[in-house]
């Protein structure tokens, strides 16, 4: 061989082996692309999972929650409208026998014997049924 084509030989080797190199570059780029696209849907697909799973799971606990208030809340409701009419009963007791000693209090004060104190006896005594009679009524209701 000359050295004419020696030279051509050892120059079209190198073009191919260049070629080559830079196709085998290619090929790991666009591998490290692929790899990247491939975690990053992966990535998604994982986020997009759990969200569901998550908001599920608040879902599910929130209609649990929601039933044991329903459940819950006529129980306190009937406590408490027991507990105000015990209350109730009780303060009107109290107001009762307050009212009916202090018009024993007034009654002993006064002297029966004159005309206007029976008058007035009279009048104190048609006050403290009246007020008898509206506490009993806020008692019933």
């Amino acid at each position: 061989m000359s050295l004419k084509k020696r030279k051509y030989i050892k120059i079209l080797f190198s073009c191919l082996f260049a070629g080559f190199l830079l196709s085998v570059s290619f090929r790991f780029v666009s591998a490290g692309e692929d790899m990247e696209s491939m975690l990053t849907n992966w990535f998604s697909a994982k986020k997009a999972a759990s969200i569901a799973e998550i908001e599920t799971a608040v879902n599910e606990e929130k209609n649990k929650q929601i039933a044991k208030l329903k459940e819950e809340i006529p129980q306190k409701l009937v406590e408490a409208d027991q507990q105000i009419k015990e209350k109730t009963q009780s303060e009107v007791a109290k107001r009762v026998a307050e009212l009916d000693a202090y018009t024993n209090e007034l009654i002993k004060n006064y002297d029966p014997t004159i005309e206007e104190n029976k008058k007035k006896i009279a009048e104190l005594e048609a006050i403290m049924e009246a007020a008898k009679a509206d506490m009993t009524a806020v008692a019933e209701e």
